[in-house]
């Protein structure tokens, strides 16, 4: 018979929204290390530990060290004790390090184990808004596990309306629309490209709507190219780029086929060549397209 072991992880500690801002307020408030008590339990469903209350005591901190008072952490037991305080739930310790970064100093691990309870939390901040912390067990064995520090958001709907609607009153968003693709023709009279809609007239170079047929055709020239010259088909992404390259590509109309405008210049030669335009090897306004 075997027993299979499952791996547990050490409980989280979470620090609510109301308890962590006051953290924040305490470290920010001095230039110097500050420490205090808490309350915690343990929500063992969820394997986690909840600061419920921080507590400031009296005492003398620099920027390299804080300690509390003996008289002023026994007159705050008493008071706690008998504000009808549980001090089964007084089981965490918190201080900053001010401006350094975090680490358990000596001192730090003597107020550890020093702590008499069965179990016990720590935990180390600083102004950068920084935490580590541990958790100190000393049932039915001494044991140290690190802890990570879990900060409780907050929502605040009233808030979150009033952002929302000055957002929409003050911030435009861009729209960029992305025009179709419209066929053009070479313009011999006016020597320029327009849109298939605007070109007149019949014969060569009547305006023509560049068909699907025509895509396909040409679509299909370039996938057997592409074969040729690679030993295998495109992928997806690569078809839709060249039918991309298809549409985006102006096209010259012929009376017969239209034509890819990379053959254009054949196509217009032969236009010239027939005595529909000067000769360009003679006209200075000709560079050579």
């Amino acid at each position: 018979m075997t027993t299979e072991i499952t791996a547990v992880s050490a409980p989280h500690l979470i620090l609510p929204f109301d308890v962590h801002n006051m953290l924040t307020l305490y470290v920010a408030s001095v230039t110097s290390e500050i420490s205090g008590l808490g309350e915690v339990t343990y929500n063992s469903k969820a394997n986690e530990f909840v600061v419920e209350r921080l507590h400031l005591i009296e005492q003398e901190s620099s920027s390299a060290e804080t300690e509390l008072k003996p008289e002023a952490l026994q007159g705050f037991l008493m008071s706690y004790l008998e504000g009808k305080g549980d001090p089964i739930k007084l089981r965490f310790h918190w201080h900053s390090h001010a401006n350094m970064s975090l680490f358990w100093s000596a001192q730090d691990d003597k107020l550890c184990q020093g702590w008499n309870a069965p179990w016990f939390l720590a935990l180390v901040t600083n102004k950068k808004g920084e935490y580590l912390a541990r958790l100190e067990l000393r049932e039915p064995f001494p044991l140290t596990l690190p802890v990570v520090v879990m900060l409780e958001s907050y929502y605040d709907p009233a808030l979150a309306t009033s952002i929302a609607a000055e957002v929409k009153e003050k911030v435009k968003e861009k729209v960029y629309i992305k025009e179709p693709y419209q066929p053009k023709s070479w313009d011999f009279k006016d020597g320029c490209w327009v849109p298939n809609s605007t070109v007149a007239g019949t014969g060569p170079t009547q305006a023509r709507e560049y068909s699907n047929a025509t895509q396909e055709a040409e679509f299909e020239e370039l996938i057997k190219d592409f074969k040729e010259k690679h030993g295998r088909g495109p992928s997806k992404k690569q078809r839709r780029e060249m039918r991309e390259r298809i549409l985006n590509t102006p096209h010259w109309n012929s009376g017969d086929s239209t034509i890819p405008g990379d053959e254009w210049v054949a196509a217009m030669e032969h236009e010239f060549m027939a005595g529909k335009g000067p000769d360009y090897e003679q006209d200075n306004g000709w560079y050579g397209v």
